[in-house]
């Protein structure tokens, strides 16, 4: 800036000499005849002072500050932390009291059918339920291991059953000779034959004869089953079952001979 102002006061001082000295150098005027006139000083030349134009002093603008908004930092907002629910405690669920359970009806148990065994002669024959059984001797009075006879009833059906000694019979023979004996024991009696067959008995095959009786009026009185069989080739047994029902014969006959081991 004050380099700009000497330079404004060079340019004014200049101006105040080249008006000091007139001008340039200019050719002399010739002289003209005096006239009396009166004498006129010159004029002094007067230094007009030329008036420094003051150039404004133009402050250089402070650097504004600039004041940085200070941007508050953003306060921590402070997050809420819930509050812990209270987690209600359940109430004990009162426990149901047991319910007796019923003991269980005891299943009776069944009752156990008594069994009859006879083993005292060689053989052994069993039969279900508590029979009554009557033993006598064929030739002797008692019964013994090599012949006899033992009856009861079983069942409905009247039954007999006889053992001996008989080397030189087959079963055919000792089937003929029972059913042959029964016949004559009742002569007020008629039998008729209905079939004849076979069935194990223990180990051995027992044949047997089916009939039906009948009296003098021709009425009927039942019917029977008569078998033989041998446990040895010097041991022949027979069995005769009678009574009024076929069907009760038959089951009580066959119950019979599945009761029977030789030995």
């Amino acid at each position: 800036m004050s380099k700009y102002i000497n330079y404004i006061i060079a340019i004014g001082l200049s101006v105040v000499v080249l008006a000091a000295c007139g001008g340039g150098s200019e050719p002399a005027p010739q002289p003209v005849a005096a006239t009396s006139a009166p004498a006129t000083s010159k004029p002094v030349a007067t230094a007009t002072a030329v008036p420094a134009t003051t150039v404004p002093a133009t402050s250089a603008p402070e650097p504004t500050a600039t004041t940085a908004a200070a941007t508050a930092a953003p306060k921590p907002t402070s997050t809420a932390v819930p509050k812990p629910t209270a987690t209600p405690i359940p109430e004990p669920t009162a426990t149901p009291e047991p319910t007796a359970t019923p003991e269980p009806t005891p299943t009776p148990s069944p009752t156990p059918i008594p069994t009859t065994v006879v083993s005292d002669f060689g053989f052994t024959l069993s039969l279900n339920g508590d029979i009554d059984i009557s033993s006598s001797g064929l030739s002797a009075a008692d019964a013994s291991s090599a012949e006899g006879l033992i009856s009861f009833e079983y069942g409905g059906a009247k039954s007999i059953l006889t053992w001996f000694e008989d080397e030189t019979s087959s079963v055919s023979e000792v089937l003929s000779d029972t059913y042959n004996q029964l016949v004559a024991s009742q002569p007020d009696l008629t039998f008729a034959l209905i079939s004849e067959s076979t069935m194990a008995v223990d180990s051995v095959t027992a044949e047997y004869f089916t009939y039906v009786i009948t009296n003098s009026a021709g009425e009927s009185q039942g019917g029977g089953i008569s078998s033989a069989w041998k446990c040895s080739s010097s041991q022949a047994s027979s069995l005769t079952v009678t009574g009024s029902d076929a069907a009760v014969l038959q089951i009580r006959f066959k119950r019979i001979l599945d009761g029977f081991a030789c030995s």
